[in-house]
């Protein structure tokens, strides 16, 4: 592997690009400024060769990309399973309702039909005797 390092040169006389205005650094900033500052900071930068070429990263982004794609399908459909879930949540439910109602009803009829027919029993064995 190639390894390039660029140290970071600091000119006592650069123009500073942000004002437009030459700045001149006192002896003081010279000798140990720079270092003062910067001094916790790797200041050298390398560039070495990486395992992965730029091919490689492309591709693997497509992937991801691809892969976020599918699971974003696979999310619309969940999605969409569940709406249709909660509706027919809703639908049972109407229907729970009314199947509620409709055997509470039938018990009431039900024990009224054998109250009367307990009643007419009752009648027909005391015409009897």
């Amino acid at each position: 592997t190639h390894t390039y390092t660029h140290r970071h040169t600091h000119n006592p006389h650069h123009t500073d690009n942000t004002r437009g205005t030459k700045s001149v650094m006192s002896e003081g900033e010279k000798e140990g400024g720079f270092d003062d500052l910067y001094g916790e900071f790797d200041t050298d930068v390398k560039f070495e060769e990486r395992e992965e070429s730029v091919a490689e990263l492309k591709l693997k982004i497509a992937s991801l990309e691809s892969a976020h794609a599918s699971e974003k399908a696979k999310r619309q459909q969940l999605e969409e399973k569940h709406v249709t879930a909660l509706k027919k949540v809703i639908l049972l439910t109407k229907k729970c309702k009314i199947l509620t109602h409709n055997i509470s009803t039938l018990y009431v009829s039900a024990k009224e039909e054998i109250a009367r027919k307990d009643g007419e029993i009752s009648r027909l064995r005391e015409g009897r005797s």
